[in-house]
């Protein structure tokens, strides 16, 4: 089961996830694992309401450290068990294990320092219990995948992080590279830090700078700056997102799959985990699933026809296929009708071109015999030719044989 659901979450074919089968088996696997996220989900958040608390009373409340300090431990275990399942490195690829450890290492780290001794008003416990939220408040965020109207939303969060990355480091080079720039122009007297600037220019990205007390030279820059971050980046981020959201939007069913699936993933793993050391919270069989065979079955709503019903429909495919069949024999026909028909206007259009020319090249002929008996006519003595009368008879004959043609 676990190869099964691995290979599901590597494959990036949308079409693959549109086969009713493959969603069949992914809310069935997701039904199955969804009551445990529920659970975990559950146990997170009273952990975090009570930190939160926690947080804004700034007293030492032993109950409820005691009660932060046992959950926080539960899921760390949680954590490791997930890690020695499934090795070091795949649990590292996956983003979110990281805001799980720092989220409970720093709220570890919040009450292990108030019960060594060290004020609760300090500026360093402060420091701690700040990146506690920040980082227990965005695990929490991702545990609104169960639900369906916040696991669309997750994923596009997600997926706009992502293509958000080399943007933020071209936006991070072009703030420090103009900071190290605004500070050529300070005064020895100023009291601005490189911190100080690095803030400044960040904050010309909102539009947020003043033209007052700029030398003449600092201004070019701060022009450049202010249109290259102002104008050209936030509208380069305004098309980064938009453009994450239609592709999210047309993948809507690939990526409620894959959400689906890392749960079922991490569900099937925690349990295997915990399993392994004698800790069930389901039956032991199920950690085998061996023989285990899923079934989709269809109802069949379509109304029960009665024999004259069947038979009737059967003749009318027949008679249709027939009428097909003899339409097409028609038009076999008619083709052959007009081939025939081209094929003997071409024979009768060649016979008379044949005879066209035969009738030329014959005519031309005679005309050459004519002219060559002209020539000896006019070159022989009448007196000499003992048959003068003859040969102008003859002559007169093939004229009129010649005219004839």
């Amino acid at each position: 089961m676990v190869k099964l659901v691995e290979v599901l979450k590597a494959v990036e074919e949308d079409s693959l996830f549109e086969n009713e089968a493959i969603q069949y088996l992914i809310d069935y696997l997701f039904n199955g694992s969804k009551r445990w996220h529920y659970r975990v989900w559950l146990v997170y958040s009273l952990n975090m309401i009570l930190f939160s608390i926690y947080s804004v009373i700034k007293e030492e409340q032993i109950i409820l450290e005691v009660l932060i300090m046992m959950g926080t431990l539960g899921f760390l275990f949680y954590e490791f068990g997930q890690c020695a399942h499934t090795g070091l490195k795949n649990y590292l690829l996956n983003g979110w294990n990281y805001f799980d450890l720092l989220g409970n290492s720093f709220i570890l780290a919040k009450i292990w320092s108030v019960w060594s001794g060290s004020s609760i008003e300090s500026e360093e416990s402060r420091w701690v219990t700040a990146f506690a939220l920040f980082f227990g408040y965005i695990k929490w965020v991702s545990y609104f995948t169960i639900f369906d109207p916040t696991r669309k939303l997750v994923r596009l969060i997600t997926e706009t992080i992502k293509d958000m990355r080399t943007f933020l480091f071209v936006l991070g080079f072009i703030i420090i590279g103009f900071s190290f720039i605004f500070v050529q122009f300070q005064e020895e007297e100023d009291d601005e830090t490189l911190g100080d600037t690095l803030l400044y220019t960040y904050s010309i990205l909102y539009g947020d700078y003043t033209f007052e007390g700029i030398k003449s030279f600092e201004l070019v820059f701060l022009l450049v700056v202010a249109f290259a971050l102002s104008v050209v980046l936030m509208n380069m981020l305004i098309a980064i997102m938009g453009d994450t959201y239609g592709r999210v939007q047309e993948r809507t069913t690939f990526s409620e799959s894959q959400s689906k699936l890392e749960m079922i993933f991490e569900t099937i793993l925690i349990k295997r985990a915990f399993g392994k050391v004698g800790i069930y919270w389901h039956k032991k069989e199920d950690l085998k699933l061996v023989d285990t065979y899923l079934y989709v079955v269809y109802e069949d709503t379509t109304k029960q026809k009665s024999e004259k019903e069947r038979n009737e429909e059967l003749m009318a495919s027949i008679n249709k296929i027939k009428d097909e069949m003899q339409r097409i024999k028609d038009e076999i026909k008619s083709i052959s009708e007009v081939k025939n028909e081209i094929i003997r206007e071409e024979i009768q259009s060649a016979m008379l071109q044949t005879k066209d020319e035969i009738k030329f090249e014959i005519k031309n002929e005679l005309l050459k015999i004519r002219e060559e008996i002209k020539i000896l006519t006019q070159s022989e003595q009448i007196n000499e030719v003992p048959n003068s009368k003859d040969r102008h008879t003859s002559m007169r004959e093939f004229i009129i044989n010649d005219n004839k043609l």
